[in-house]
C-alpha cells in the first residue's frame, strides 16, 4: 500500500514571507528532501496550490493577503525552486481559493470510497507538509482527516519557523484531533 505526500503552498509567494523570517532554504531543502523519499519508495504525491482571483478582495479571506501584494506579484503562485523542479506529470496538482481545498476533499474521498468497495484503505498513511502551518496546512489536515478517517495523518511543520506559542497550539490541536504532528528544526 503507498503512502500519500500532499504538498501544500510551497509557492514563491509562501517562501518570500519564509525567507524574510530566515527559513525558506532549510525549508526546501528539508520539503525536498521529503518529496524524493516518497518518489524513490514509489509512493504518491500531491500538490496543492494556492490561487486568487480578482474578486479575491470580496472573500472573507482577504485580510490573510493585500490585493496590492496578490496582484503585484505575477508568478509567485508558481511552484518554488527545487521544488518545482522536483514536480512530475504524474504528480496530482489541486488548486485552491481559500486555505482548505474542497478539491482536494473530493478527491480523497473518492479514494476511500473506492477503496472501501475493495475492503482496502486508500493509503497506507499521509503527510502534509507546507510553510504555513497554522493556516493552509492545517485546514487541508483537517479536510485529509475527514476524507480518510481510518488513514493515519501526519503534519509536518518541519522548518517553518512558526512560533513555539502557536507550536503548542498545534500539538494540543493535533492531540484532541488524533493527528501526529512532526516539527524537525535540524538538518539531519
Amino acid at each position: 500500500m503507498k503512502r500519500l505526500l500532499i504538498v501544500v503552498d510551497v509557492q514563491v509567494s509562501f517562501m518570500k514571507e519564509l525567507a524574510s523570517r530566515g527559513y525558506a532554504q532549510a525549508f526546501e531543502t528539508y520539503c525536498a528532501s521529503r518529496i524524493l523519499e516518497y518518489r524513490e519508495a514509489g509512493d504518491r504525491i500531491f500538490f496543492l496550490l494556492d490561487r486568487h482571483e480578482t474578486s479575491y478582495a470580496d472573500t472573507k479571506n482577504k485580510r490573510l493577503f493585500s490585493m496590492k501584494d496578490l496582484q503585484e506579484s505575477g508568478n509567485d503562485s508558481d511552484l518554488y525552486g527545487t521544488i518545482a523542479k522536483l514536480k512530475e506529470d504524474s504528480d496530482e496538482v489541486f488548486y485552491k481559493e481559500a486555505p482548505g481545498s474542497s478539491s482536494l476533499f473530493t478527491r480523497l474521498a473518492k479514494a476511500q470510497s473506492v477503496a472501501s468497495s475493495m475492503g482496502v484503505q486508500p493509503f497506507q498513511s499521509v503527510e502534509l507538509i507546507g510553510s504555513s502551518p497554522a493556516r493552509s496546512l492545517l485546514s487541508n489536515v483537517i479536510i485529509t482527516q475527514s476524507a480518510l478517517p481510518s488513514v493515519p495523518v501526519i503534519m509536518n511543520m518541519s522548518h517553518t519557523g512558526i512560533s513555539q506559542a502557536s507550536k503548542c497550539s498545534l500539538f494540543e490541536v493535533g492531540r484532541n484531533l488524533n493527528f501526529r504532528i512532526v516539527d524537525k528544526q535540524e538538518e539531519e
